[in-house]
């Protein structure tokens, strides 16, 4: 059940400074160091909870990357458009979508949002490839 935080308390802060301070896409890990470094003793537990509210709030996207690693996507507003890498793990923003021109319906409703991972090879991969 999704519950809005009722109050900020510190260690929620030092989670949300993280996550202003770090690239756009911090794994779990990266977010748990830079937060436990305004509030050393935040649990994984507090960590994961407030994911999961800032995922359900629309404000994070967790993406699945190589070998099971988690980035987390900050989604300023309803269009968010991503090329992850398969090799190297790296997430990578894309400046153009065709559907942001379009007035995209689907039957009676009106799309006013969507989400876009497209997934392959980046360049760097591609030309460091041996075989």
């Amino acid at each position: 059940m999704y519950r809005p935080w009722t109050r900020i308390t510190a260690g929620r802060r030092a989670i949300l400074g993280a996550l202003a301070r770090l690239h756009p896409h911090p794994s779990t890990s990266e977010i748990l160091k830079e937060a436990r470094a305004a509030v050393p003793n935040l649990s994984r537990a507090t960590l994961f909870r407030a994911l999961r509210q800032l995922t359900i709030a629309g404000l994070l996207r967790p993406v699945l990357g190589p070998g099971g690693r988690t980035v987390y996507i900050h989604l300023q507003d309803g269009r968010h458009h991503h090329f992850l890498c398969l090799r190297c793990g790296r997430v990578q923003e894309l400046a153009t979508c065709p559907l942001c021109d379009a007035a995209v319906t689907i039957g009676e409703a009106r799309v006013h949002g969507h989400f876009t991972e497209l997934y392959g090879t980046c360049d760097a991969c591609s030309s460091s490839r041996s075989d």
